[in-house]
Formats: C-alpha cells, structure tokens, sequence
C-alpha cells in the first residue's frame, strides 16, 4: 500500500568525460554518485542500484518530491566533487510511478518504463521525464511509422526533391540541397515533422 517510484540516470556524454578527465577522475565521479545516493536514499524499502558502467536505479517511496530528489541528488554530487570542479554534467532522468493499490507488476517491466521515459529525456534535453501515457501513444506512433517506412522503402514511395541553392552576387545556381519526401501510393505527402 505505498506508491513506490522507480527513476533510472546515466551521465550524459561519459564517454567524452572519460576521454577529457581520464579513468580515475570517472572513478571518483562513480563514486560520488553513490556517495550522493547513499544520502538521498532514506526509508528502509528504498534502495539503488549500478546498473551499467554510467547508469543508475533507483526505487524511493513516492512522497511527492520527485523534483525535490533530483534537486537533492545534484546538490550533494556537486559538493562531493568539490569546488574545483567545474565541469557541468548532466544526468538525465526517467521517471515511472508505480501507484498504491496498483496492479502488481514485475520489475523488468517498471524498469522498462522508466527506460522509456529516460529516453525520452535524454532525446529533449530534459532534466528528467515521467512515463505516462501520451510517451506511450508516441512510442507506438513511432513504431507504426517505422512500419510503414519499411514497406515505403520496398514500394519506392520516397521521393527525391532537389532545392536550388542560388548565388545572388552572380545570379546563378550553385548547387542543391538534396531533400527525401515520403509519397504513399495512396494519401499525402509525409513531412518529416509528422
């Protein structure tokens, strides 16, 4: 009977910071991640968890302070790093709450959904994402086009649309940008913003 949250975060960009400050600086962030976790974690049936080389999962018990927790988490990572470091990471967050009195549900399947949101986070340049319900309707939309991409494909449904690029100070073609329209046999042309 208590709403639970399941977030999962990686390090944004690792692999440059790596290549920039080197293996034993990533170690001492690693570490002080944890550190920055053992503090924030405060009930007895919340815990965390390394789940890759840069990622994290955490399951709190949900008290309304979603936000509170990534603000708190960043907080205590940076004074742990200490002054002297000045490097701005990022740690994109996927959120999936898990409600009082819901339906039971394996963890693999939270983890899921909190992998999705953390996509999606990491996709927008967001802080952190909740899965809901419209991530999903996009999620299958997505598919659904993807679908069809690959039926497009095979029938030659995309088409290749040549946009002048024009000199004025001679007042000439110079060349061309070369753009791909999606035109099903039957219906509209497809944009890339749909």
């Amino acid at each position: 009977n208590t709403s639970f949250v399941l977030s999962k975060f990686d390090i944004d960009r690792f692999k440059l910071i790596n290549k920039t400050f080197g293996y034993i600086a990533c170690d001492r962030i690693i570490n002080n991640i944890a550190k920055a976790l053992d503090v924030m974690i405060v009930g007895d049936k919340e815990r965390y968890a390394r789940a890759n080389v840069d990622e994290f999962i955490i399951l709190c018990e949900n008290n309304e302070r979603i936000t509170d927790l990534q603000d708190k988490f960043l907080q205590n990572f940076f004074e742990l790093m200490g002054k002297n470091f000045n490097y701005n990471i990022k740690f994109p967050t996927g959120y999936y709450i898990v409600d009082a009195g819901s339906e039971r549900e394996d963890i693999s399947s939270m983890v899921e959904k909190a992998n999705i949101a953390h996509r999606r986070a990491k996709q927008l340049g967001m802080k952190l994402c909740i899965y809901d319900d419209e991530i999903v309707r996009e999620a299958l939309a997505k598919k659904e086009i993807e679908n069809k991409m690959e039926r497009a494909l095979h029938d030659r449904e995309f088409k290749v649309y040549l946009q002048p690029k024009y000199e004025l100070q001679n007042e000439c073609n110079v060349g061309a940008e070369a753009l791909v329209r999606w035109q099903p046999t039957c219906g509209d042309m497809i944009y890339p913003n749909n």
